[in-house]
């Protein structure tokens, strides 16, 4: 998620690692802090971990020890998948039980932490915060601005990426951005990328003998190779 002050922009990402899983979504946000920090015309960015945030309402670490994401993440490292979608009706109930007790953490925060843009780069939490972010009661001045940035290939309705509060959205397919449209939100806040994000580095043109790293590595040197990588800290 992202907040900012005036020329200066916050970017604040969550470790909820169930079911962001891990290690894209902090990939996204250190991205992002990247880019924005090295414009021409730099913003002032910073991360929020939500999963530090929300420790207190973590009713399963009060009973367990154990944060729900590192729950998610031994699941990931014993190949016990099958249970993901138990979590997922879990994490989801928790969420809509806390939903006040999470809206005031946030307003609290915001409160201390004045924005002038918030974005989002996890799922499950987008209502809250998009909820957070509005005025209340007598308080002058206008809403915060609020953008969601699916980290994922489409939408997994109900209640995961795309809300019906949600007011400006960033989708790397098609099929995300049709997604938005169908809840109801207005053509010109829906936002189409070439696809998600990645570091700066990635696009940096390097210099290497690509036979001898295959060889040093033990691999065929004129066979082309594919890699595939998958998010979650606990997937081998």
């Amino acid at each position: 998620m992202t907040y900012c002050k005036r020329g200066e922009g916050t970017l604040a990402q969550s470790n909820y690692r169930f079911p962001p899983r891990g290690g894209g979504h902090r990939s996204t946000a250190e991205a992002l802090k990247l880019t924005l920090s090295t414009q021409e015309h730099p913003w002032g960015v910073k991360l929020l971990d939500i999963q530090e945030l929300l420790d207190p309402l973590d009713l399963i670490r009060r009973a367990t020890g154990l944060r729900i994401q590192d729950t998610y993440n031994a699941i990931l490292r014993k190949g016990w998948t099958r249970f993901t979608p138990q979590l997922l009706v879990l994490l989801k109930a928790t969420i809509r039980v806390r939903h006040s007790a999470i809206v005031t953490l946030l307003r609290n925060h915001w409160a201390q932490h004045p924005t002038d843009l918030a974005l989002s780069v996890i799922p499950h939490f987008n209502r809250e915060i998009a909820e957070s972010l509005q005025p209340v009661g007598k308080m002058s001045g206008t809403k915060t601005p609020f953008v969601t940035l699916i980290t994922d290939l489409a939408d997994y309705p109900p209640h995961f990426w795309i809300e019906r509060e949600s007011e400006y959205i960033i989708a790397g397919t098609d099929r995300a951005r049709q997604q938005a449209l169908a809840i109801g939100l207005p053509t010109d806040h829906v936002f189409q990328t070439s696809g998600m994000i990645l570091k700066p580095k990635f696009y940096e043109t390097t210099i290497v003998d690509r036979v001898a790293e295959r060889k040093q590595l033990g691999l065929e040197p004129i066979v082309q190779r594919a890699s595939c990588y998958s998010e979650g800290m606990g997937r081998r």
